[in-house]
């Protein structure tokens, strides 16, 4: 059912990517536009009769020191160890998707909240509901990546500023993607990135198909092991939330100040 459902997807940024980029760049687009996929599936769960898309706009190998010089704004980013490439990772998404998510809950349409506006700390139900978007998130990017490489993400720690991120050094390369949310019609930008690595380059290179037979029943044993494995207390997301409001009330100022 899965793999027919991800068959009939089309990933509008390969016909770009094909010409010009490595076969690293345009696998990992493929996975990450099953995974935009699969979160917004997730996301129209925990939100029913409420129209969700998330798409995939646009996918660059760049140096870090880049990525991190555009992400200027405040945003909600949560940094994820990798065990199976011994990497980090980093999503992001405007905080304000929490808010709006809290609304159509309880029966709103999702208002969006101002941006710029100072913040305030969120309060246990919106930590809840935020929690639960960073699993489905999670469980949205791991599910793809079975049959290449089995991946748990772990959550680490959460940041407010893209400076503070530090899941790379400044000269070395990574894969920035940008997503659009879009929920009812409040449109919110989610980020991600993933550091360039030798184990990412070894996965698609041409010759690596002759030891296919041993790194699948390899695989096979990494998934058992991951399907054992508790993904936590069910707090991983969460255990630094207290930090993340008091960081969100602190630059809230300088928010406002930017905006204005």
């Amino acid at each position: 059912m899965t793999e027919n459902t991800f068959s009939s997807i089309t990933f509008p940024l390969a016909d770009s990517l094909a010409q010009s980029q490595p076969r690293e760049v345009k696998e990992i687009e493929k996975l990450l536009g099953q995974c935009a996929f699969l979160w917004s599936r997730a996301i129209e769960a925990l939100l029913p009769m409420r129209a969700v898309k998330v798409s995939l706009t646009s996918l660059r190998a760049l140096p870090y020191s880049e990525f991190v010089e555009s992400k200027s704004e405040t945003f909600d980013y949560q940094v994820f160890e990798l065990q199976a490439l011994e990497s980090l990772c980093v999503w992001g998404m405007d905080p304000r998707l929490v808010s709006v998510a809290v609304d159509c809950m309880f029966g709103g349409q999702g208002k969006l909240p101002v941006r710029g506006v100072s913040p305030r700390p969120w309060t246990p139900i919106e930590q809840r509901i935020r929690q639960r978007i960073w699993e489905s998130l999670a469980n949205a990017y791991e599910t793809p990546w079975q049959d290449v490489l089995p991946q748990r993400l772990q959550a680490l720690r959460q940041e407010v500023h893209a400076k503070n991120l530090r899941i790379a050094q400044p000269e070395n390369g990574v894969y920035a993607a940008e997503f659009l949310l879009e929920l009812n019609d409040a449109k919110f930008d989610v980020a991600f990135c993933l550091p360039e690595s030798q184990q990412l380059q070894h996965l698609w290179l041409e010759g690596a198909s002759e030891s296919a037979p041993q790194e699948a029943v390899w695989g096979r044993e990494l998934r058992q092991q991951l399907r054992q494995a508790p993904r936590g207390n069910g707090n991983s997301c969460d255990k630094d939330t207290d930090a993340w409001s008091a960081a969100r009330v602190k630059s809230g100022a300088g928010a406002a100040n930017r905006s204005g």
